[in-house]
């Protein structure tokens, strides 16, 4: 396995910290590195052309997110996927992102509804963790018009936690996604803020018993 971060494809203001964890965090999306893999600072660090602070920094940033598990002696773990993290994850979506949205709706401008919308286009060309950032931008145009940025920072923490779940999601049913984003778009165009609310509570909902439904069957002998 060799790594390499690319400097030409990272905006200037990233440290070298996060360009390391940007390159980490999509062999874990992509599966190159799977649940349980190991982590090394010194190995990283060599196969990055990297010192071993940016390394150790980025670690820092991905335990934070949720997608490793760090351990003594300059090691970490990618984190395994498990039923009990899922079910807390979306508890906590559950409780903040459907009344956000609706929070979100009176500021709407039309400026905010072509970004949805060309996101939504962009998502049916994409993959991986390319299709995750575009679904994050897709949603975070309602987010961030609800002028609640301490809340908007902690959920973004909770749904970066979630994003090897919701690959799993989007790989079993991409078609039921984009119906679901599609009537959310419906309904923030309409100005319907109870409908929105309503989706985006349905749209977690359906995920998660997706995403559960998946995970059980995974760990079915056999």
């Amino acid at each position: 396995m060799v790594l390499k971060a690319s400097q030409s494809d990272i905006p200037a203001p990233r440290t070298a910290g996060r360009v390391a964890a940007d390159v980490i965090r999509h062999q874990i999306l992509t599966g190159v590195l799977p649940p349980g893999a190991t982590l090394n600072q010194n190995r990283l660090a060599e196969e990055m052309d990297m010192s071993r602070i940016p390394v150790r920094d980025a670690l820092q940033i991905l335990a934070a997110e949720g997608l490793i598990v760090q351990r003594a002696h300059s090691t970490a773990t990618v984190a395994p996927l498990s039923l009990s993290d899922l079910e807390e994850l979306y508890e906590l979506r559950l409780a903040i992102e459907p009344s956000l949205c609706r929070r979100a709706l009176q500021n709407m401008r039309a400026v905010n509804i072509d970004r949805m919308q060309v996101a939504l286009e962009e998502m049916d060309a994409a993959d991986g963790d390319q299709w995750l950032a575009i679904n994050r931008r897709f949603h975070a145009e309602l987010y961030l018009r609800a002028d609640r940025p301490r809340t908007v920072e902690i959920l973004d923490r909770v749904r970066r936690a979630t994003d090897r779940y919701i690959l799993v999601h989007h790989r079993v049913d991409r078609i039921t996604v984009r119906k679901e984003h599609e009537l959310i778009l419906d309904a923030v165009i309409a100005g319907h803020e109870r409908r929105v609310e309503a989706l985006v509570a349905a749209h977690l909902s359906d995920g998660y018993e997706a995403m559960i439904g998946y995970l059980r069957g995974m760990s079915q002998p056999g």
